[in-house]
């Protein structure tokens, strides 16, 4: 990139890839006059006027020239792709409006030239032979400012500026949901984007340049959309650059744009030095009339959304967001907001979270302007070379570490804790990871996963540690005691033998602690942290998932699945079977239905599925859910789970639109624990057959008796089915048929919109 210096430059429009004839945009603001070097044919350079509306809603005419690629012959319509900065033209009501956040989809720019006002000859005669070298100078004010090291330009009229036409390919690809723009407002590799102030009210602003570099912009538009009650979220992202707007009035240096954060930081990895900022705004939209506002009307109206203004104190944090909307737009107030800022890892090319914030609202100023105070919510503190996450702290400065194994599964995780600080392995993975340092010696046998390790000759070691602080060490042991240096006892333990016995030490007033042991003496669920930390770590079977769990006092829970990888057992701590899963597809007992079975077992020393009890009984409690074709869930049945030793049965009925309109209360009847049929009449909705006479009056069952032992939901008459009225079990709770009826006891629910004298606080 030239140094920029007052007198005349050629400014360079190379043809754009992807597109062989494109009109380039050189000036927004009104150009005096133009010089034009005429020696090639074929391009032109010519001045264009539109009529365009002001934000107070006054007509506004500009005026800007246009420069076509020489040689080239594409028609002059393709000026639509590059419009005004606040405003879009809409096929909907053929007139320029207010622009969605920002133009087009994703851009990347290389800026090779930056200018402002041209002055030269007239050209008016858009025919006239032009070639492709341009010059103009430069009528602003400039001074050296030594303490930036930086030329800084004032430039006299920058509503924007145009980036360079070098381009590359677009960054990401561009993501629009709900009413996508118009295909002319983010062809992709098309020259048409341009960066515009934060605040348009300033009257001037200057950029400062590093002589002989690259810039590079961007930003990407993410619009979500639901039915009626819209919730508009805005993503926008700036790539970094070395742009910084000099606030003359305050006297200092922001970064430009405000919503772009560019800094330079390290973690004990990866070094990056581009980060980006993602904002998302929760808007509510409301009518701007006071009859109902359809469907239609709020999908289309995202082209009256302005761009937010953010602001960053001196050392780049987020201090104040304003929101400005515009007078008729359909937005009132926005009532929640969030910022996430990512790092971009040069080498990975990988965008990773760094800190999630919320809005608090403060004030409502009028009632289009909301001023609010970000507040962090998580700090993804540090990543490891792979990008998985070491360290997350929370709002309240709880800090949890985590440990990630080589198949990028979390190993461990502690709480209270920095990653440094913490050290654990299962012997699962050989000797890498963790944060232990030894030699692999697999046992034949494993407290958790199928790995120990075998002390004899295969001493484990941590250094590094913090003298002044005290950690806990902990593992599970077989035949025989290892020998723990510069440690303490923190548990009674009895001495191990065949068996596995837990172990737990404390580690203070030492740097290194080692662990060693004689012939067939082996460990497992290897622990380090400090003290007032609190530890849980996990093995996997791979392609399964996990297989077991170690709780913060050593406790474990074990898993086992089927062959297709569904949970089918769980054990406690000592390998008790204690929760059996069992799935059948159409069994012969209950043709055409699909049936989960969970036994829970209820007696020690199981720890053989061949052993589990063939039927209910004081050693096993059953449930069993039963599904249609869809997979909905359409009865629960615990077999024999009343005190007589009956089923507990609980229909799900659904209507012609899937919805569950009717909940009903249990019901006991037959104690086989298969589905019972018919037990609900589809006309009355009441139970019938031997489920009748449960809650019937007059029954002597010690059961609270009601002709309508069910709740009924009323839903709105539209293809949103939400839900208007909501009864409870019992005659006197039932909903009647006018929706908005206040006699009836029932929670009734209304869906409107805010009108113009609605203002609301959080």
């Amino acid at each position: 990139m030239v140094t920029l210096v007052p007198g005349n430059y050629q400014l360079t429009v190379n043809n754009i890839a992807g597109d062989t004839a494109s009109w380039v945009k050189l000036e927004w603001v009104t150009i005096d006059t133009v010089t034009v070097n005429a020696n090639r044919t074929g391009g032109g350079l010519r001045l264009k006027e539109i009529k365009s509306y002001n934000t107070d809603n006054t007509l506004l005419t500009k005026r800007y020239y246009e420069y076509r690629v020489p040689g080239t012959s594409k028609s002059s319509a393709l000026i639509g792709r590059i419009p005004d900065p606040y405003l879009q033209y809409t096929e909907r009501d053929k007139r320029w409006r207010p622009r969605t956040p920002f133009p087009g989809a994703d851009v990347y720019y290389t800026i090779e030239w930056v200018y402002t006002t041209i002055h030269s000859s007239d050209v008016s005669n858009e025919a006239r032979p032009v070639g492709n070298n341009i010059s103009y100078e430069y009528v602003t004010e400039y001074n050296y400012d030594a303490n930036a090291g930086k030329t800084v330009y004032r430039f006299s009229k920058p509503d924007y500026f145009l980036p360079g036409a070098t381009w590359v390919d677009t960054y990401l690809d561009p993501v629009v949901k709900g009413k996508p723009l118009e295909t002319t407002h983010y062809r992709k590799g098309v020259l048409q984007g341009e960066y515009y102030p934060v605040n348009r009210e300033e009257t001037s602003y200057y950029f400062s340049i590093p002589p002989d570099s690259t810039y590079q912009a961007g930003y990407k538009i993410k619009m979500l959309a639901s039915e009626i009650d819209e919730v508009i979220e805005f993503a926008h992202f700036f790539y970094p650059s070395e742009f910084l707007i000099y606030n003359y009035t305050q006297n200092n240096y922001w970064v430009a744009p405000k919503e772009r954060l560019v800094t330079q930081f390290e973690t004990d990895t990866t070094k990056y030095t581009q980060q980006y900022t993602k904002f998302d705004y929760t808007a509510l939209l409301v009518s701007k009339e006071t009859t109902t506002t359809s469907v239609d009307t709020l999908v289309t109206e995202y082209d009256y959304f302005h761009p937010n203004i953010s602001i960053y104190d001196h050392l780049n944090r987020p201090s104040e967001i304003i929101r400005k909307w515009r007078r008729d737009s359909l937005v009132k107030d926005v009532f929640d907001a969030r910022k996430l800022t990512y790092a971009y890892n040069d080498t990975t090319h990988v965008l990773l979270p760094l800190e999630l914030y919320r809005a608090e609202l403060v004030e409502l100023k009028g009632d289009y302007e909301v001023s609010s105070y970000y507040v962090p919510e998580v700090t993804f503190e540090s990543y490891d070379s792979s990008g998985n996450l070491r360290s997350i702290v929370d709002k309240a400065a709880v800090r949890t570490s985590f440990i990630w194994g080589p198949n990028n599964m979390v190993l461990a995780k502690a709480t209270n804790a920095n990653p440094d600080q913490i050290a654990f392995t299962s012997f699962e993975y050989g000797a890498s990871g963790g944060g232990w340092t030894y030699t692999e010696n697999s046992g034949i046998t494993a407290k958790t996963g199928s790995k120990s390790h075998v002390l004899n000759g295969a001493n484990i070691s941590r250094s590094g540690l913090d003298a002044g602080t005290a950690y806990t060490l902990s593992f599970w042991t077989i035949n025989g005691n290892p020998s723990v240096t510069n440690t303490t006892w923190n548990n009674s333990h009895p001495t191990p033998g065949s068996e596995w016995v837990y172990c737990e030490y404390i580690v203070a007033g030492t740097a290194t602690v080692t662990i060693s042991g004689t012939g067939t003496t082996a460990i497992d669920e290897l622990r380090l942290y400090p003290t007032d930390a609190q530890m849980t770590s996990y093995s996997y079977k791979d392609g399964f998932g996990v297989n077991s769990m170690t709780d913060p006092n050593g406790l474990s829970a074990y898993f086992d699945y089927d062959d297709v990888g569904r949970l089918k057992l769980s054990f406690d701590d000592d390998r008790n079977i204690v929760v059996q899963v069992q799935y059948q597809y159409g069994s012969a007992a209950n043709v055409g239905l699909n049936q989960i079975t969970t036994n829970a077992i209820n007696k020690a020393g199981i720890t053989w599925e061949g052993n589990i009890p063939a039927t209910v009984s004081d050693s096993l409690s059953q449930t069993i859910k039963y599904f249609d074709g869809l997979g909905r869930l359409i009865q629960t049945v615990i077999t024999r789970g009343s005190p007589d030793s009956a089923d507990i049965v609980q229909p799900m009925v659904y209507d012609n639109y899937g919805r569950e309109a009717y909940k009903y209360l249990p019901v006991v009847t037959g104690s086989d624990g298969l589905y019972k049929s018919s037990i609900v009449n589809p006309f009355t909705h009441a139970y019938s057959g031997a489920a009748a006479s449960f809650y019937a009056p007059g029954s002597n069952n010690d059961i609270a008796d009601d002709s309508i032992p069910y709740s009924v939901t009323r839903f709105e008459q539209s293809p949103l089915s939400r839900v208007i009225k909501q009864g409870a079990p019992g005659a006197a709770w039932q909903p009647n048929d006018t929706l908005y009826s206040t006699t009836d006891h029932t929670v009734k629910m209304r869906y409107t919109f805010n009108d113009s004298a609605d203002v609301v606080l959080f």
